[in-house]
């Protein structure tokens, strides 16, 4: 019954860290979340401009999501993200960002996640993923 808390509250502790962009510069691989590569529709919405486009996702973890979609937007950018298969919706920050013509790849980490959305969203993980889902 209670298998797997550990996971949520180190996604929801997570998910509250600041993002520091130094980070990526280190040259090393820091996730402490198995990636699910998991292809489902999802929504991206930039609250700051006022944009929106529908994309899938490539990988998903209980910190974040591979994405590739139609627009281009910059790293650092604030994004809200929707998987409408589970009826998820996290805010976000776009850390990763890669040019696939003509789409892009970003990786986004979750920010500020409830601990019910994680909690949906490890339950949905699990039935794509045997084991645990962070190291």
């Amino acid at each position: 019954m209670f298998g797997g808390l550990d996971e949520v509250y180190l996604a929801y502790r997570k998910s509250r860290e600041l993002y520091d962009p130094k980070q990526a510069g280190l040259g090393q691989d820091r996730r402490i979340f198995y990636r699910v590569s998991l292809k489902v529709i999802c929504q991206l919405l930039s609250p700051m401009f006022g944009l929106e486009t529908s994309g899938t996702t490539v990988d998903v973890s209980l910190n974040g999501v591979g994405v590739v979609v139609p627009a281009n937007w910059a790293e650092g950018n604030r994004i809200r993200v929707r998987i409408e298969a589970i009826k998820f919706e996290a805010e976000g920050i776009i850390v990763f960002r890669k040019e696939e013509t003509p789409q892009f790849r970003y990786g986004v980490r979750f920010q500020q996640t409830g601990i019910f959305q994680i909690l949906k969203l490890r339950r949905f993980l699990q039935g794509h993923h045997s084991g645990r889902l962070s190291q």
